[in-house]
Parts: C-alpha cells; structure tokens; sequence
C-alpha cells in the first residue's frame, strides 16, 4: 500500500467547503436540466425503448410467424431467416428482421 499524500487547494476546511459547494452547485444543474437530459436519453435510444431491435428467441419467432420449429430451422438454414449470433447453439433473432421477413411473406403463398 502506498503513502498517499492528500492534495489540499488551500487548507483542509477550505476543501471541504469547496467540496460542498461545487456539489450543490452540480446537483443543481442537474435538477435543472433533468427534463433535457431525459429527453436526449430517450431520444438516442428510442428503438431500445420501443423494442424494435431487441432479440427475440426461437418460441417467439415462431409465434410471430406461426410456424413450427422444423419450419424455423429450414428457413434459418436456407437463409431465409438470419440469426443474429448464427455461431451459438441457442438463437436470437432481430424483431425488426422477423417482422421484414414476415411483411416481404405476406405477397408470397406461404413465403416459398
């Protein structure tokens, strides 16, 4: 363990009382802004919020498109249906893949 030294601005209840006001004064903007900053948020990510993009698994997939897990596995391995991490046992798929895959289904008999 090393010997820190403590780095003082001016003496120690000088720092203490700096502390304390900058910690007020921070807290302050950000009660401020907190509107702003909650918009910028939900702004950035509002895919994640909608669940637009978020991984779907197998049984979810095949209640959107109401097919079966053999079904699922011939379209996954004729490329139909893209997994999102195709290396792992267990698949995730994109929401907004599958629903693409199911509109670009709907002018297709069956989608052969």
């Amino acid at each position: 363990m090393k010997n820190e030294k403590k780095m003082m601005f001016i003496s120690e209840d000088m720092d203490n009382a700096l502390k304390r006001r900058i910690d007020v004064l921070v807290r302050t903007y950000f009660a401020k802004h907190r509107k702003k900053f909650i918009a910028d948020y939900i702004e950035v990510n509002f895919l994640k919020f909608m669940g637009v993009d978020r991984p779907l698994t197998s049984k979810e997939v095949m209640g959107m498109l109401q097919i079966s897990r053999a079904t699922l596995n011939r379209r996954i391995n004729m490329g139909k249906i893209k997994p999102a991490n195709p290396n792992e046992r267990v698949h995730r798929f994109l929401k907004s893949e599958v629903i693409e895959h199911l509109n670009s289904r709907k002018g297709s008999c069956h989608g052969r």
